[in-house]
């Protein structure tokens, strides 16, 4: 019932913003829509829920709120996922020289070797999971913690890096 009064005080917001502005009634309300759903994610992730338990609640779509938890990630707001949820382990400086090393290799972002799905990308995260298993006392699981991936995907991680490297 909160959720549908903060809508709707939105709603009145944005149009009578429209109306004085003479813009269209429509971008602003999506825009403030959006902006009231991306806080609700928010403190649903922070109070601990998963991406996909937002979605159950029907708060907004599973997509929508890995879009806002990639975003929260990028810009450092919200720690480390993990099956997402948060965790409450934050990176250690070997981590973040390794990540560092990586982006400026491969003429990537941070926010891109974290939640980046191309090719080239994929594998500058592999390499990164490969040198902190190699560099650190991490394990496979921990090492999964700071990318927010499984287990099993870093440990393939590992394998494909150390083919890349044989080859």
């Amino acid at each position: 019932m909160n959720a549908m009064l903060e809508m709707a005080r939105a709603e009145n917001k944005a149009t009578r913003k429209a109306w004085s502005r003479g813009g269209d009634v429509s971008d602003n309300l999506q825009a403030h829509r959006d902006k009231a759903v991306r806080k609700e994610v928010m403190a649903a992730i922070r109070s601990g829920l998963g991406v996909e338990d937002i979605a159950v609640q029907g708060i907004c779509t599973a997509e929508f709120a890995r879009w806002v938890v990639a975003d929260l990630r990028a810009k450092g707001v919200l720690g480390l996922m993990w099956r997402g949820k948060p965790v409450r382990v934050s990176p250690t400086k070997a981590v973040n020289r390794i990540i560092s090393e990586a982006e400026k290799a491969h003429g990537l972002t941070r926010k891109q070797i974290l939640t980046g799905r191309q090719r080239r990308i994929v594998a500058a995260r592999q390499d990164c999971m490969a040198s902190i298993r190699r560099e650190t006392d991490a394990t496979v699981v921990e090492v999964a913690k700071i990318f927010g991936f499984d287990h099993s995907t870093v440990i393939s991680a590992i394998a494909a890096s150390e083919r890349r490297a044989t080859q």
